[in-house]
């Protein structure tokens, strides 16, 4: 009777620890993937879109003088709430390390990984 509560107590146990590995695995391998990155982006802008009005942000930027008119745009984001300048700076954040990691992943691909390949094959 002892012995049997043993071994379930050693399976959940084990089972804790396991579960506890798979969720590290799978942070450290997802949280520095693209994925993860392009998700929040989405998200962040999902949310700017919801709580937002950027059809209307448009409309007035196009009566005060047009696209070119830097000044609407900066007084429109200081006179906003202060999550919509967290977001928003969120936002920026993101895409340039979004953009960081595909510069990475740019130059960091090399033809000679390819051509070692076929080096190595005899036909």
């Amino acid at each position: 009777m002892n012995q049997k509560s043993t071994l379930t107590e050693l399976d959940q146990l084990k089972r804790a620890i396991m579960r506890r590995v798979y969720v590290l695995w799978f942070f450290r391998t997802v949280a520095q993937s693209v994925l993860i990155k392009l998700s929040i982006l989405i998200f962040l802008l999902g949310g700017m879109i919801i709580f937002e009005s950027p059809g209307a942000v448009w409309h007035n930027a196009q009566i005060s003088g047009g696209l070119t008119n830097y000044r609407f745009f900066v007084s429109a984001l200081i006179n906003t709430e202060a999550i919509t300048q967290l977001a928003f700076l969120a936002i920026i954040a993101i895409s340039f390390w979004l953009t960081k990691s595909f510069w990475l992943r740019l130059w960091r691909f090399n033809l000679s990984s390819l051509t070692g390949f076929f080096s190595r094959v005899r036909f």
